[in-house]
């Protein structure tokens, strides 16, 4: 069952872009997945994670230590000295023991230099 989407804006300077859905499984895993329009400029070590707002200090280790907490899926990622594009439909679950109701954005965050690389809010259908 569809149980939200959202659309996605890059942060830091980076692009990301496309739209996503969420999808509660009979299981109670959530699908997460992008269309095929999605496209992210790439980073290393990129990956999704739930929070509330967008961070204002990425710096702040409260804020990593949230993200990786919240972390439900990996993009492919470049080396440290470089950046591999990712576009079209990706795929990732968010564990079914997780909150929605408690986030209301999901996260492109790089976990090897914290740092937000883009946002989608989360819009219930």
């Amino acid at each position: 069952m569809l149980i939200a989407k959202g659309s996605f804006k890059g942060d830091s300077g980076h692009t990301l872009e496309g739209t996503f859905t969420l999808i509660r499984q009979a299981d109670g895993t959530i699908a997460f997945e992008t269309d095929e329009g999605f496209k992210f400029d790439g980073s290393p070590n990129p990956g999704w994670a739930l929070y509330t707002g967008v961070p204002g200090n990425d710096q702040d280790p409260a804020v990593h230590a949230d993200m990786v907490r919240t972390r439900f899926g990996s993009l492919p990622g470049g080396a440290l000295d470089e950046q591999n594009e990712v576009t079209g439909k990706q795929f990732a679950t968010i564990p079914a023991e997780a909150d929605l109701s408690a986030y209301d954005t999901i996260i492109l965050w790089c976990f090897t230099f914290p740092t937000t690389l883009g946002h989608g809010k989360i819009e219930a259908v």
